[in-house]
């Protein structure tokens, strides 16, 4: 680090070496510095390991060739119709879950809960690295799913989705463990002879209820601070970008795989009102998180 070069430069000045001399071996053991981080980090990124989740055809292509989608029609009840905002493209029906079907969800994910309570900071860790390694190699592939499905650019959604997303993933994985450590707090004048201690505890089953604006994002912005915490989570999606859900949720899926993490650690909801209403209050032990948001139709 800069006190270790600074240490260098006293010793390099007390032998009363010519200026140019301790400039010259300064830059010298900056340099192999900076090459020595560099080799560690990619020797780091290299030890992650790498996910393949293949796409479908509509993931995939650039440009779509489908029917046009008229807003207006009263869809199915076990159906969500999915289209693109920005062309009224039909991308194909989503299911709608019933509420039974979320609670047997919710009970899936206490019983993955009760294993990951227990699991290391380092096992999380990985889990949220493997995320991150994903994400930066296929961020094409992120983004453009993102804006087939709510409308947005390509470049909003590399913003928005990616940008955010990366930075958060990246704080946890250098931050998360530090904040939940135990630690002491002072007992004050009056408790002198006490001491007083904090201590983060899972919960359990976390439930997220997210809107559609940043259909990657906000599922993963709750799921990576669920999962570093110990606990489960559960996430409902909008009804508005149900569509995507199809293929970030086997991004999840082969991430946990990987880390070796419970399969049913992060599952997803699809669904109208019911199924939110069912969520929050089938038995989870934390709402983290319920946004609305309007959408608008042109």
């Amino acid at each position: 680090g800069l006190s270790c070069i600074m240490d260098v430069l006293g010793v390099l000045s007390s032998h009363q070496l010519a200026p140019e001399t301790v400039l010259a071996l300064a830059g010298l053991a900056v340099a192999l510095a900076a090459v020595l981080y560099v080799l560690v980090d990619a020797f780091s990124y290299k030890s992650i390991p790498a996910i393949r989740v293949p796409l479908k055809d509509d993931e995939a292509a650039e440009q779509l060739s489908a029917e046009t989608y008229t807003p207006g029609v009263t869809p199915p009840k076990d159906k969500i119709p999915c289209y693109d905002p920005s062309t009224m493209q039909f991308l194909g029906y989503a299911k709608a879950m019933t509420p039974a079907e979320v609670k047997e969800i919710v009970a899936q994910g206490k019983k993955a809960s009760q294993v990951w309570r227990s699991s290391s900071f380092q096992q999380r860790r990985k889990l949220l690295k493997i995320l991150l390694k994903y994400i930066i190699t296929h961020q094409q592939d992120i983004c453009r799913v993102s804006a087939r499905d709510s409308g947005k650019t390509p470049l909003e959604a590399v913003l928005g989705e990616i940008v955010v997303t990366a930075e958060k993933l990246n704080w946890l994985i250098r931050e998360g463990e530090q904040v939940l450590k135990p630690c002491q707090r002072g007992a004050g004048v009056m408790a002198f002879y006490k001491t007083a201690r904090v201590e983060w505890v899972p919960m359990g089953v976390v439930a997220a209820i997210v809107p559609w604006n940043w259909p990657f994002h906000n599922i993963i912005n709750p799921i990576s601070a669920a999962v570093m915490s110990g606990n489960a989570i559960v996430v409902k999606v909008s009804e508005h970008t149900s569509w995507s859900i199809d293929y970030y949720s086997r991004i999840v899926k082969a991430a946990l795989a990987a880390a070796g993490a419970p399969e049913l650690l992060v599952q997803f909801v699809t669904g109208y009102g019911d199924a939110g209403h069912a969520l929050v209050t089938g038995g989870v032990d934390k709402v983290k998180q319920v946004v609305c948001f309007s959408l608008v139709v042109p």
